[in-house]
């Protein structure tokens, strides 16, 4: 992900929902930054003001509005970011993964027992919680890395995974996190690192790739993942649902490509599946679909306050109203 269009989709998120009423051909171009280099992650600050960039040579905070530079952190190149609001900010860097705050002063940080190629860092919902998820090789068929850490810095556990974790998820109450492996297990887990209940691994996950999504509802009452799985003999592209206690309780007829993120708010459940951004309803039934956008679709997320949704492309930033409508297309 190069560093332009990363701060792209992190403006088009934070944009408010009336800009977006009319439709538009090409992006309002409020600021471009084409001098960062590759950008791995970034997050918004939730107040909004701050975008924090994971950078090659670390962590970059830049001012939502101008796009002016901060501050930076020099960590080495650094794989995931992720920030929570009681002014905590998470980066995963290939040896380590540190907490700094609003200013830029490290707080703490906790050195990995193996280098991690790629990953994920997410708070939970009280930020007294970090769940962190890596691949730890280069290598396919490689294996990765769980652990939990609270917000003052302490290892509350630590296990190697049979297959890279993908993704990461936690509960809107924050009892439990989900993670995804590149096997096609999904694992629930309680904070005290107790395994709530796991999947049995599907077929090939994305079709060999390293991305994944796993995404609670709103209720927080289930989980749904995106899996290449067994459908009457025949491999099928399809999106999984389960209860608290990991029951299956849906799978999607098949889609028309691999699922490499899902967003789940009030307003439905949202699947990239391959070229097309669709939208599923809470029995797992395809309200719509864009039809197929270009080339295939890294992420998905719905805005803040809900309304609109943003699916990113290879260098290209398309947002939708719920009626899956394009009202924003950078071209």
């Amino acid at each position: 992900m190069r560093g332009a269009i990363a701060l792209a989709a992190a403006l088009a998120l934070i944009l408010p929902v009336q800009a977006l009423a009319a439709p538009l051909q090409t992006a309002p171009l409020l600021w471009e930054r084409d001098d960062l280099g590759p950008a791995y992650d970034l997050a918004v600050s939730p107040d909004g003001q701050t975008i924090y960039v994971a950078a090659e040579q670390g962590l970059l905070a830049l001012n939502a509005s101008s796009g002016e530079n901060l501050w930076s952190v020099e960590l080495g190149p650094a794989l995931s970011v992720d920030a929570c609001a009681k002014g905590l900010v998470a980066v995963l860097s290939m040896d380590s993964v540190t907490a700094i705050d609003q200013s830029g002063a490290k707080l703490w940080f906790i050195s990995l027992k193996e280098s991690a190629w790629s990953g994920i860092v997410a708070w939970g919902p009280n930020c007294s919680t970090l769940a962190v998820g890596a691949k730890t090789s280069k290598a396919a068929g490689s294996r990765g890395l769980f652990a939990l850490v609270s917000a003052v810095g302490v290892l509350t556990c630590w296990f190697e995974t049979e297959a890279p974790v993908t993704a990461v998820n936690w509960s809107p109450d924050g009892a439990l996190v989900t993670f995804a492996l590149g096997n096609g297990r999904i694992v629930a887990t309680e904070r005290g690192c107790v395994q709530a209940w796991t999947t049995a691994p599907r077929t090939a996950r994305f079709l060999g790739s390293d991305r994944g999504s796993v995404s609670w509802s709103p209720d927080g009452s289930s989980v749904a993942g995106g899996f290449l799985s067994t459908t009457r003999g025949e491999l099928a592209l399809t999106v999984s649902c389960y209860d608290r206690s990991g029951r299956t309780l849906w799978t999607s007829a098949p889609l028309t490509g691999p699922v490499s993120s899902l967003d789940w708010r009030p307003e439905g459940l949202a699947a990239a599946s391959g070229s097309e951004v669709l939208l599923l309803d809470d029995h797992g039934r395809v309200v719509w679909s864009t039809g197929a956008l270009g080339r295939g679709i890294n992420l998905v997320r719905w805005s803040p306050n809900g309304g609109v949704l943003a699916a990113l492309l290879d260098r290209r930033l398309v947002v939708l109203d719920s009626s899956g409508r394009i009202v924003l297309d950078s071209g």
